[in-house]
C-alpha cells in the first residue's frame, strides 16, 4: 500500500458553503425546464397589455379566408378518387372505389 499523506480518500468531498443548498433549491424551482412552455412568466405583461388595450382583439384573417363555401364533402371526395383513378396504372379496386364515390356524390343531398 502506498502512503496517504493528505489523509483523504476518493469519497471525501468538501462541504458546500453555508446557504448553498437552499440557494440551489430556490434557483432550481425558479428556472423553467428547457423547452417547456412558460406561460406564467409572461402572464403579468399579457394581463397589463390586455387591460390597456381594453381586451379588444383585431379580427383574424382566418374568418375571412373561410367565408367561401367549401364544396360538399361527397363531391370533394368523389373528385379526389376520380383524380386518383385517372392516373396511369390505377388498379381496378381504385377505379371501383372512384365509381362508388362518384355515385354517392350524385345521390347525396347538397
Amino acid at each position: 500500500m502506498s502512503p496517504n499523506p493528505s489523509g483523504s480518500n476518493q469519497f471525501h468531498q468538501p462541504e458546500p458553503k453555508y446557504g448553498y443548498i437552499k440557494k440551489k433549491a430556490e434557483l432550481t424551482k425558479a428556472a423553467p425546464m428547457s423547452g417547456a412552455p412558460t406561460p406564467a412568466v409572461t402572464t403579468p405583461q399579457r394581463a397589463q397589455a390586455q387591460a390597456v388595450s381594453g381586451g379588444r382583439r383585431k379580427p383574424s384573417n382566418a374568418k375571412k379566408a373561410a367565408s367561401g363555401t367549401p364544396p360538399p364533402y361527397h363531391q370533394e371526395l368523389a373528385a379526389t378518387w376520380a383524380q386518383i383513378a385517372a392516373t396511369p396504372g390505377a388498379s381496378p379496386l381504385v377505379q371501383e372505389i372512384a365509381r362508388r364515390a362518384i355515385a354517392q356524390a350524385q345521390n347525396a343531398p347538397s
